[in-house]
């Protein structure tokens, strides 16, 4: 029940339509093989090899059975009148242990009448709603007569089960065909099944953190484990990095969880740490807009503004490029890394369109993870004098002073769509002061033509 319920109470986490897998799955025709274990059990020996927890019907889901008591009853009156039910899918764990892949509620429903307890609310499971054996309705699985209970225990089950020596890349691709159901899986809740142990439950662990919870904008359980899965990105890219990535998320994701699955301690330290410093400094730079989209305005309305949905592209180049500098770099520099990503976002053509490209190509990933560490190392590394620019402080007294900009005359709406404007040019010896300062749109202040020299 308590699974059930914080489904039910979970968010969605919304992403841009970015990198979908357009590369095809380059294997040997050796390892493209998967090899099938076909057998046929009665229910009263997988009720045994559950109980043993050698089988396991829901691997670790946060949703619950989903089933009404109807359909359930339906289904065990289909078994006492000998119907042939579907096949039931297994995946063998390294340690010879079953997970169910495909029949999940069949069987939990088949283990909750003989239990006597409704898988869903865990109150007394008796049959209801039959339309064919009237005389069963009502009646728990200790209430049916010897011989009916004998009939139930024996009726056989064809089982397919999925052999551990199977190719992961293939048998991830079997498992999303077999997932069809109204309710199917996502592919991280694929992964939670395939590749179960330390590292899958340190992804649980970081996807649980406060601050990353706050740059999601969540502050809870979230729907189909997708803060998971944007955890697992940051851990691959940080492993493997970009220079390592194949041109197809679903297998780069996939390798990094089957080869990390039993991580040890100090390998899971460093991913903690690292996964922890970069959530912190992207908290700290970019707040509430960490992995979102800035979107400059256009001529119809200058003002520009930032996206709802998470940008996962956005997402891997911050993490990334940030773990790998010393929380004192990040902070002395907080301002113009804002203001450097705004700008890139804003006027980067090649960076913007690596940044919502619909496609995982390998180019792309390169070209927008390139682009931001060039840019973040030249303003950590930049000599500390007078700046070229406006801090954020001085920009925002001027922002609270006047919110109009200088050259369309219209409301600038936020703080981070204005630019400052020098009203004489620094290239001509205008000083950073705010007497030399004026607000713009940042579509506006890009927009006019640069000035005669």
């Amino acid at each position: 029940m308590e699974a059930r319920n914080q489904e039910d109470t979970a968010l969605d986490l919304e992403f841009e339509a970015t990198e979908a897998d357009d590369e095809p799955m380059m294997l040997d025709e050796c390892a493209l093989r998967i090899d099938f274990e076909p057998s046929h059990r009665r229910i009263k020996d997988l009720f045994s090899d559950y109980k043993s927890r050698d089988l396991d019907p829901r691997p670790g889901f946060q949703r619950g059975y989903i089933w009404d008591r109807v359909r359930a009853s339906n289904l065990i009156e289909s078994v006492l009148l000998q119907v042939p039910i579907p096949h039931i899918y297994t995946a063998e764990e390294d340690d010879g242990r079953e997970v169910v892949i495909d029949g999940q509620q069949r069987l939990l429903t088949f283990f909750g009448d003989i239990d006597g307890i409704f898988p869903d609310d865990q109150r007394p499971f008796k049959l209801s709603g039959l339309q064919i054996r009237k005389n069963l309705n009502h009646k728990s699985f200790t209430d049916l007569d010897p011989e009916t209970r004998r009939a139930f225990e024996r009726y056989t089950i064809s089982i397919i089960k999925i052999s551990r020596y199977s190719n992961p890349d293939v048998r991830f691709e079997i498992f999303h065909r077999l997932n069809t159901s109204s309710m199917s899986l996502s592919e991280q809740e694929l992964r939670n099944c395939l590749f179960r142990g330390p590292f899958n439950e340190l992804l649980r662990e970081l996807a649980t953190m406060d601050e990353f919870q706050h740059c999601l904008g969540t502050n809870g359980i979230v729907r189909r484990m997708a803060d998971r899965e944007i955890v697992l990105r940051f851990l691959a890219f940080y492993d493997r990095t970009y220079l390592h990535y194949p041109g197809r998320m679903k297998h780069f994701l996939n390798r990094e969880m089957e080869e990390r699955r039993a991580l040890t301690e100090p390998q899971a330290e460093d991913f903690r740490n690292a996964f922890k410093k970069a959530v912190e400094l992207s908290w700290t730079v970019f707040g509430q807009q960490s992995f979102r989209r800035f979107v400059k305005g256009d001529a119809h309305n200058p003002n520009g503004h930032w996206e709802r949905p998470l940008n996962k592209a956005r997402y891997d180049v911050i993490m990334w490029a940030f773990a790998h500098y010393e929380k004192r770099q990040i902070i002395a520099c907080k301002e113009s890394i804002r203001e450097e990503l705004l700008h890139l976002l804003t006027t980067d053509e090649a960076f913007l369109e690596a940044i919502i490209s619909t496609t995982a190509a390998p180019g792309r990933v390169r070209t927008r993870f390139e682009t931001w560490r060039q840019a973040l190392e030249r303003i950590v590394t930049l000599p500390k004098h007078e700046p070229r620019g406006f801090s954020l402080q001085r920009k925002a007294a001027l922002f609270q002073r006047c919110q109009t900009c200088a050259l369309c005359h219209q409301r600038i709406e936020e703080l981070d769509d204005a630019e400052v404007d020098p009203v004489e040019e620094y290239w001509r010896g205008g000083r950073t002061i705010p007497e030399n300062a004026r607000l713009a749109h940042r579509f506006c202040n890009r927009s006019r033509r640069p000035p005669s020299r």
